[in-house]
């Protein structure tokens, strides 16, 4: 068990809108414990910019974060497509990702797929 990672959110994402997405893996080296956590929001022009930011707070904690991969998330009331890829990190498995955000929010209807950037 480890406090700092279960203190982290798994999905953290906005509300509307078309906008990149990434997986982080984050660890805590002390307590041999790792998760996957989804972040996406409309205001990163680049995945980057996502790790970027999400970096800082893990850092704080004491959590090292890698980007496993990344893609685009559709967001449309209660409909969200996981889809693409990320050119700077990769393809993640979509699969987790929307599996994440159903467990996050079981009234959203999820779907993923490989199709487009």
């Amino acid at each position: 068990m480890s406090a700092k990672i279960d203190a982290v959110p798994t999905v953290k994402i906005d509300d509307e809108g078309v906008y990149k997405y990434i997986q982080i893996k984050i660890s805590d080296e002390t307590k041999n414990r790792q998760k996957i956590i989804i972040r996406g929001f409309g205001y990163a022009d680049y995945h980057a910019d996502i790790l970027d930011e999400e970096q800082k707070g893990l850092t704080a904690l004491g959590l090292s974060a890698k980007c496993i991969g990344g893609g685009r998330i559709r967001k449309e009331g209660k409909t969200v497509i996981v889809y693409g890829y990320s050119i700077g990190f990769g393809r993640c498995d979509h699969n987790l990702t929307a599996e994440a955000i159903k467990a996050f929010d079981p009234n959203l209807e999820v779907t993923w797929n490989n199709d487009g950037y």
